[in-house]
C-alpha cells in the first residue's frame, strides 16, 4: 500500500512535517530500491531498499525518501540505511 504515492506523501507527511501537507503525491517519483557496490576486498555486495522515491519541485530533487518495514525493531537500521545513500 504504501508504495502508492498518495498513500506515501501521507505517511511522509505525517513523519516528517507534523502532518503539514508538504508532499503531494504528484511530487513523488519511483527510484531502483536495489544497488550493488563492491567492498574494499573486491567482493560484490548487493542492497535492496523496500520502497524509495524522489521528491522533487519542478527539475530540482528536494530529497530522497525511502520506508523500509522490519518485522523486529533492529536498532542498527538507520546506520544501515544511511549506507545505502553513499
Amino acid at each position: 500500500m504504501a508504495d502508492y504515492n498518495d498513500v506515501f506523501a501521507d505517511i511522509a507527511n505525517v513523519l516528517l512535517f507534523q502532518g503539514e501537507q508538504m508532499v503531494s503525491p504528484d511530487s513523488l517519483k519511483n527510484e531502483r530500491t536495489l544497488s550493488q557496490y563492491k567492498s574494499g576486498n573486491d567482493r560484490l555486495h548487493e542492497q535492496e531498499r523496500d520502497i524509495l522515491k524522489s521528491w522533487t519541485d519542478g527539475n530540482i530533487k528536494i530529497a530522497l525518501i525511502g520506508f523500509e518495514n522490519q518485522t523486529n525493531p533492529d536498532k542498527y537500521m538507520p546506520v544501515r540505511i544511511f549506507s545505502y545513500e553513499w
